[in-house]
């Protein structure tokens, strides 16, 4: 059916915008069946939002107007280089961004250890594409057990990312400006909803790309999956499509009411 056909196709572009290559490689054998899956109770359960106290470090910042066609800023704090490098295509208009490195953050969950972050303004900006906050951490660092966070705001809706990691470099794409980082967490990753359809899957998808291993990390960076456990990838599937039915599809229903003729078209 035609209807059907067209919420495939949007579904597959707000997650390909949302996850990039890990989306396409989950996507590219299919995801959408109607059948429920063992995520449902975690999307449905009452959000369990967590709120964080970020500390900025007003010294190590960096301003730029960024173009749509895309920019880069890059800062250093100790021994840490953080950029953010937003594509051509991100903006609709020229921004003028800036980028404050994170010296601390209260609050977070036990057993946590903050590592390095920072805050992205204007805070709430909404990206076409995402931007990618890459890390570099000083080579003598241990990064089994690092994964990264995104919090609105101050420090409201904290929530885990899927990330890559390749040596002492952290790669976190971010699909709008808050803050972002990555932390240290020995234990298990919480799996809860910590407030929307999107945080939650983004939570889910941050452990099945932490127990993935960064070998298989950079597979499907890359889009490929000749190594990937095939049993993570049916994990991530059936994330994505409980996703689908819970959160976007509700949201493109609402969109169909508010725009007529969408589906139509």
């Amino acid at each position: 059916m035609p209807e059907k056909r067209l919420l495939l196709k949007i579904l597959i572009v707000i997650i390909l915008v949302v996850l990039g290559a890990v989306g396409y490689v989950v996507l590219r054998r299919g995801i959408i069946v109607p059948a429920p899956s063992p995520y449902d109770k975690v999307f449905q359960s009452q959000p369990q939002p967590v709120t964080v106290g970020p500390v900025i470090d007003e010294m190590v910042k960096g301003e730029k107007t960024i173009e749509p066609s895309g920019g880069t800023i890059k800062m250093k704090r100790g021994g840490q280089t953080i950029t953010l490098e937003i594509p051509d295509g991100s903006l609709f208009s020229p921004e003028d961004v800036t980028v404050q490195a994170i010296k601390s953050i209260n609050n977070l969950p036990e057993g946590a250890r903050f590592i390095a972050g920072a805050k992205l303004e204007p805070d709430g900006l909404g990206l076409v594409k995402p931007a990618t906050l890459t890390i570099q951490l000083p080579s003598s660092s241990v990064q089994d057990n690092l994964v990264a966070f995104a919090y609105e705001r101050d420090g409201t809706s904290f929530h885990f990312l899927p990330s890559f990691g390749d040596g002492n470099v952290i790669e976190i794409p971010m699909t709008g400006f808050s803050g972002g980082g990555v932390i240290d967490i020995p234990g298990l990753i919480p799996i809860i909803n910590p407030g929307t359809p999107e945080q939650t899957a983004k939570q889910l998808l941050a452990d099945v790309l932490r127990r993935a291993g960064r070998k298989q990390q950079r597979e499907l960076k890359r889009g490929e999956e000749k190594d990937i456990d095939p049993r993570l990838l049916q994990e991530a599937r059936g994330i994505l499509n409980t996703w689908y039915r819970v959160g976007v599809k509700a949201d493109l229903k609402v969109a169909e009411k508010t725009m007529p003729g969408l589906m139509g078209r």
